[in-house]
């Protein structure tokens, strides 16, 4: 399968879709300014502390001194300015349009959700904590695997949203009754694309999809350019494309009007 046929599939509803950090570039904030990626988000907790930036420090190990120095309170508020949407752009309305078979994503913010809103379409958020109900049948709905900001709260904090080292040892993917649907959403999927997500560091998904060599013939990931290092471990997962969101978008595009010209 090529690119071009798998956009088809995205046309046909049949296509599963994951969003990482890369998906919300050129979001707007509630500070009204572009929402951060890990690294921004990292010098953003530095600078409120009055501390130089330390590139060796990882985010999780920042955010749990953060919130031990400031306080939960301090780091729930900074959470939300940063990644609450008010705006999202073109690109992110046109992916939003179509009719995945199910959306996830690593992301704590509602961009794909407010985009969605932009085309008519009301999607539900939905976190590793909620129950296995009526939803998990439901197209509606984006699977936040991280942690959604809408839901943030002090007492659950460490529990749902995967940000400090805390929170990322109480559970794996692989322990929460989600997974079920994850691997019943791949398995049926005739496609599955990446936007802006890295697999490097996803080690519970990448064990999903490995255990079926049969999966790396439907996937796709669009994240830009990308690096001699990620390449060698992505491809072990999918196909790597050259493009970006941006390119993605206008392809859907035009392969729409493709298919509603030739009947």
């Amino acid at each position: 399968m090529n690119l071009d046929q798998a956009l088809e599939y995205v046309l046909k509803g049949e296509a599963l879709l994951f969003l990482g950090a890369g998906f919300s570039k050129g979001a707007i904030n509630s500070n009204h300014e572009q929402v951060k990626d890990a690294k921004e988000l990292s010098q953003k907790l530095f600078e409120e502390m009055g501390m130089p930036y330390d590139p060796e420090k990882s985010l999780n190990v920042i955010s749990e001194y953060f919130q031990k120095k400031e306080g939960r309170a301090r780091l729930l508020e900074l959470l939300r300015d940063e990644y609450s949407i008010k705006e999202v752009t073109e690109t992110h309305k046109t992916i939003m349009k179509y009719n995945w078979k199910r959306i996830y994503t690593t992301n704590y913010d509602d961009a794909a959700e407010q985009a969605s809103i932009e085309n008519g379409i009301y999607r539900i958020p939905v976190t590793l904590s909620n129950k296995l109900d009526q939803t998990k049948d439901r197209r509606e709905i984006v699977i936040h695997l991280n942690g959604f900001i809408e839901d943030m709260v002090e007492d659950t904090l460490n529990k749902e949203v995967k940000l400090t080292k805390v929170s990322y040892a109480l559970e794996s993917l692989e322990e929460n009754q989600w997974v079920t649907v994850l691997k019943k959403d791949i398995e049926e999927a005739e496609v599955i694309i990446f936007i802006g997500y890295s697999l490097t560091y996803d080690i519970d998904l990448q064990r999903i999809i490995i255990k079926n060599s049969d999966n790396r013939d439907k996937i796709y990931f669009i994240n830009g350019e990308v690096d001699e290092i990620d390449r060698v471990v992505i491809e072990q997962y999918g196909h790597i494309e050259p493009l970006y969101s941006e390119d993605l978008a206008q392809l859907l595009v035009k392969k729409e009007r493709e298919m509603k010209s030739s009947g």
